[in-house]
């Protein structure tokens, strides 16, 4: 198989074949040769290499369902962020001031996730959003994608 080279000023050598000019003259340095066809043996080896299995994952987890999801702070502040359970608390992302309120949009894979808004350089939570605490008395809102249903305001951990 040939690669020939096109510009987009040049018509493509399809389109000069189609008027029935002979075949376009192609440098050897512009050839592309095919790979050899494989066995059905060496296809399996291919298939069963560590860094094939890894980009197989990858590709899994980028296929993941994700859903947008809008997190509103309405409670005030001059700098507002937001870190969670969805990266196991590594990041801390600011939001976007709009008017009084401020909001981040994230795009997430279903499950439920704990979250913590950072307001000021000070970790809160929104009462008006689920929220449950943990042993300690630490409060966490609580962003559950798997279910459409409402949920109390804030309720106790079991």
């Amino acid at each position: 198989m040939f690669c020939y080279p096109s510009s987009p000023l040049s018509p493509s050598p399809w389109v000069a074949n189609q008027f029935g000019q002979g075949p376009l003259p192609v440098p050897p340095s512009s050839r592309i040769s095919e790979a050899p066809l494989l066995r059905p043996g060496q296809m399996m080896q291919i298939r069963n290499h560590p860094l094939v299995q890894k980009s197989t994952r990858y590709k899994d987890f980028h296929q993941e369902q994700k859903r947008a999801v809008m997190i509103t702070w309405c409670f005030g502040g001059k700098q507002v962020a937001i870190t969670g359970s969805w990266d196991n608390w590594k990041t801390i992302e600011p939001s976007h001031s709009l008017g009084k309120d401020f909001i981040i949009v994230k795009m997430l894979p279903f499950g439920v996730y704990h979250y913590q808004f950072i307001v000021d350089e000070l970790r809160r939570y929104a009462p008006n959003l689920p929220c449950e605490f943990d042993e300690s008395g630490n409060a966490y809102n609580i962003l559950d994608l798997q279910e459409t249903s409402s949920k109390p305001a804030c309720r106790p951990a079991s």
